[in-house]
């Protein structure tokens, strides 16, 4: 079905790409709209951090796609790139809720 409309590895990457810099105004936005804020509006190294969250939308929410989808599983095949991106970002969530846990903030 997705392969009738023309949809394939390259939108693929086009939306992961898109998603991860649209997340980079999220905060921006977010401070900008927030009652007595003091921080600044933009900061470069978060920035590249949510830059890189977004990287990983599209393909976590694609995965168990893969479970039910034949075609989703191609596409995510042609794109091993842009999925392991995504799992390195988890990675370094995940290892880093494990080496804050439990840290007072």
């Amino acid at each position: 079905m997705l392969a009738s409309w023309g949809i394939d590895g390259n939108w693929f990457n086009i939306v992961t790409f898109v998603i991860g810099a649209l997340c980079i105004f999220v905060r921006p936005i977010r401070r900008y709209f927030k009652k007595g804020r003091t921080a600044p509006c933009w900061r470069a190294d978060k920035a590249v951090f949510d830059f890189l969250n977004g990287l990983a939308v599209v393909p976590f929410a694609v995965m168990p796609m893969t479970l039910f989808s034949s075609v989703m599983m191609n596409v995510v095949r042609e794109n091993l790139p842009t999925l392991g991106a995504a799992g390195f970002v988890g990675f370094l969530y995940v290892i880093s809720e494990v080496f804050t846990a439990g840290r007072e903030e």
